[in-house]
């Protein structure tokens, strides 16, 4: 990963179709130049369009977890083998500081704008707190966990998993609440839209339940294994291919995107049960994350399982 100024072309070479991008050609600045002659290049072009590698930024077996902090001034990166989370400061380009934990991190939610408050699902079932200093409480939840989203206006933190609840913690009181009741047998994915605050979840019956936090009740569900059968897709029938392994909101909360063990992507408008659309990856690969990507050109939605995106 590295962090640019400006939008400067890079060192291509193509082969067969492949595009290969040098991020470390072109000049480099000294370590002995001074911070006077560092500022007198701000107007130097060559010099605002550099790219610069982050520091350490490594494991040793793998990431598989990845957030940018509210105000974008530091990357907050999991890894395990040894399980660990690695925090860098973008300004700096460097590490800010690393802490072991003792168990694989799921998923984690930064609370605060900064690095401050950090939350962590572990896959022992433990959800750990991190403060400035380090680690600040451990609880537990009755049931392994599979995701895990942070609700700032209610101080809610939801978690789903191999459970037919939906676990509430919230954080201002410090204790849990009356868990949604799901209709299936267990949830895999869980997002919540910044415009309306209503709460998707992805269940193991093919169903995506919307539940509204406000008033604690479910609001509306649809069978996106239906919608794949019934566009003549052999994905969602019997085993995991039926399973939501994926789900998101756009920017306006108005599109939700769902993703299937299959390998199958839907994208639903709200105000309608029927799929805008489907897509087939045509690999039999579970989808991993879908994503609404918006540009000067239009909107798009990005899906990857395990090899494509």
């Amino acid at each position: 990963l590295f962090a640019h100024q400006g939008m400067a072309p890079l060192q291509v070479t193509e082969a067969r179709g492949v595009k290969i991008y040098n991020v470390s050609a072109g000049k480099t600045l000294p370590e002995w130049l001074s911070e006077k002659k560092k500022t007198s290049l701000r107007k130097d072009e060559e010099y605002k369009s550099r790219i610069e590698l982050i520091q350490d930024l490594d494991f040793e077996a793998a990431s598989n977890r990845v957030k940018f902090s509210k105000n974008q001034r530091f990357l907050a990166a999991v890894g395990m083998y040894p399980p660990q989370v690695k925090v860098y400061e973008l300004e700096q380009l460097s590490m800010k500081f690393e802490r072991h934990m003792d168990c694989e991190v799921v998923q984690f939610e930064i609370l605060s704008d900064d690095y401050s408050k950090m939350c962590f699902l572990q896959s022992d079932r433990t959800i750990e707190f991190h403060a400035k200093f380090g680690t600040y409480y451990k609880t537990r939840i009755p049931r392994v966990g599979r995701d895990m989203i942070y609700d700032p206006s209610l101080c809610d933190l939801f978690v789903v998993g191999s459970s037919p609840e939906c676990y509430r913690l919230n954080l201002e009181q410090g204790r849990f609440l009356k868990p949604y009741a799901l209709t299936a047998e267990a949830a895999n994915c869980l997002d919540q839209s910044s415009a309306h605050g209503l709460l998707a979840i992805g269940t193991t019956a093919g169903i995506v339940e919307c539940w509204d936090p406000r008033v604690n009740k479910r609001v509306g569900m649809t069978n996106v294994a239906a919608a794949v059968r019934s566009e003549g897709f052999s994905g969602g029938v019997g085993g995991d291919d039926g399973d939501v392994t994926a789900v998101r909101f756009d920017r306006d909360g108005l599109k939700l995107a769902c993703g299937t063990g299959g390998g199958q992507t839907c994208m639903y408008d709200l105000r309608s049960s029927r799929p805008v659309c489907v897509k087939d990856h045509r690999n039999g690969l579970g989808i991993k994350d879908v994503r609404f990507h918006s540009t000067d050109e239009g909107s798009y939605l990005m899906a990857a399982d395990a090899k494509i995106l």
